[in-house]
């Protein structure tokens, strides 16, 4: 089943439909795809903190199959999977561009629309690296 957003009038297809192949990770398709009707519909300071959402619980995810505690804040899970080197470091600097937008309290509707594409794009990126 392939899903597809209405950009103005071009149509694309999620950049999530590697997620529907696995019956674990329908969950998040069903979230990033929720993600990417959000966008379209301009709503990006929603999209960028429930992304933001989204990696903590891949992050809580990836710990608890480690066998780590993952009860900490997501800048804490972070470091704990840098530390235990679960992560490769290209992986952990995209997660931590992820967390990042939360943080910065004020933004223009422009660097929001920024954001949120790179957002999107790392998103889809370290979602096939965990093959979710």
């Amino acid at each position: 089943m392939q899903k597809h957003l209405h950009l103005g009038r071009q149509l694309i297809s999620s950049n999530f439909d590697f997620l529907q192949d696995n019956e674990g990770s329908m969950g998040y398709f069903c979230a990033t795809d929720f993600l990417e009707q959000e966008y379209a519909m301009g709503n990006y300071a929603y999209e960028v903190t429930s992304t933001r959402k989204i990696a903590e619980n891949v992050v809580k995810l990836v710990l608890d199959q480690n066998y780590k505690d993952n009860n900490a804040t997501f800048a804490r899970n972070l470091k704990t999977m840098k530390d235990y080197h679960l992560l490769n470091q290209q992986l952990i600097d995209l997660l931590h561009a992820i967390k990042q937008p939360r943080n910065e309290a004020s933004r223009t509707l422009e660097q929001y629309c920024r954001r949120t594409l790179y957002t999107n794009s790392i998103s889809a990126e370290s979602g096939e690296y965990f093959q979710l």
